[in-house]
């Protein structure tokens, strides 16, 4: 919720200020000038690595001023280099597939959960311990 009023130097408001996008909201005063731009950084979608930065900027058009729409200004999000690479010895054949696959792009490297493999028409063999690498 946004709240304004002014000052002998301007517009300022009350914003619900957060840190990242899944922070919960806490009301902060602040003092917010015409033209000021704030910053947001977002994280890529799974399986990519990087960050996308948005911008917006306050803007003063008649007694109350609004922020603007957020404008994505850099996205460096890439498929992960890091693939799920088994560790363990296989078990099997299974008829499913578990959620992670041997080969399939992960993040954070270093991270450790069973996967499994293609075994063709088989099914598919598991592994106790896939790591990110």
């Amino acid at each position: 919720m946004l709240v304004f009023g002014a000052t002998a130097c301007g517009r300022f408001g009350f914003e619900s200020q957060r840190s990242s996008v899944a922070d919960a909201p806490s009301d902060v005063a602040v003092d917010v000038a015409c033209g000021t731009n704030e910053l947001q950084t977002l994280e890529c979608q799974p399986g990519y690595a990087g960050a996308i930065t948005q911008m917006r900027t306050y803007q003063c058009t008649g007694p109350v001023g609004t922020w603007s729409s957020w404008s994505t200004i850099s996205d460096s999000c890439a498929a992960s280099a890091y693939t799920w690479q088994p560790i363990s010895a296989a078990t099997g054949p299974f008829a499913a597939a578990l959620s992670a696959q041997a080969g399939a792009a992960c993040l954070p490297m270093g991270a450790t959960m069973p996967c499994s493999m293609s075994a063709g028409s088989m099914g598919y063999y598991h592994y106790d311990t896939c790591r990110c690498q």
